[in-house]
């Protein structure tokens, strides 16, 4: 039930950040450590759908932009990167021309990775 909760949870706070813009700098990055995420995050729940709206219409398998964003894999290779991206720090910010993502949202990201880059 917990999971089901959250999963609701996380999807309502994507929505919301989708619809905040950002208006300070990007900060530097700073790698969360093991365990300071409260729940775990799920690929398919949260962070496939993420991209699917966020990433994929430049990033996608059909000619897209470096790298190809289509998948797990993909994603989960790329993530240092993405998450660089996400943050604006040392490329162009993502996505290109904004609206950028909430900080939280890029923080769930960032749980996403450091609890392993799971494909749940």
């Amino acid at each position: 039930m917990n999971k089901k909760i959250f999963a609701g949870l996380s999807v309502s706070l994507i929505l919301i950040a989708y619809s905040c813009t950002k208006d300070k700098a990007p900060e530097e990055p700073t790698p969360l450590p093991p365990g300071a995420c409260a729940d775990t995050v799920s690929f398919s729940g949260v962070i496939e759908p993420l991209f699917q709206q966020k990433c994929f219409s430049c990033h996608d398998q059909n000619g897209g932009t470096s790298p190809l964003l289509k998948d797990h894999a993909t994603i989960s290779s790329n993530a240092s990167s993405i998450y660089a991206a996400l943050k604006g720090e040392g490329v162009t910010r993502m996505p290109n021309g904004g609206p950028y993502l909430a900080d939280s949202t890029i923080e769930m990201f960032n749980c996403w990775v450091v609890q392993g880059k799971l494909n749940n």
